[in-house]
């Protein structure tokens, strides 16, 4: 059995859920405008250290922001211990 992470993004709904645009949140948090498009569009997975510069400048959760969750595989090919 094999687990694989699936990481979603609010990014957008959230920033335009507050009245803010890309261009803002990009000066509020130090990231720049083309990585936050880049987020939004699902395109770039942010390091930890910019999702929480994202979240700061948000004032919102870093799980809010981008929720995950893990999924267990159980492959066909796989031996049984």
């Amino acid at each position: 059995m094999a687990n694989k992470i699936y990481v979603t993004n609010n990014l957008r709904k959230i920033r335009k859920d507050q009245g803010m645009s890309q261009k803002r949140l990009a000066l509020r948090s130090g990231i720049s405008k083309q990585t936050i498009v880049l987020i939004e569009k699902g395109d770039r997975l942010p390091s930890l250290k910019t999702a929480y510069a994202i979240s700061s400048a948000l004032r919102t959760s870093i799980y809010d922001i981008f929720p995950f969750r893990c999924i267990w595989i159980n492959h066909k090919n796989s031996q049984k211990r």
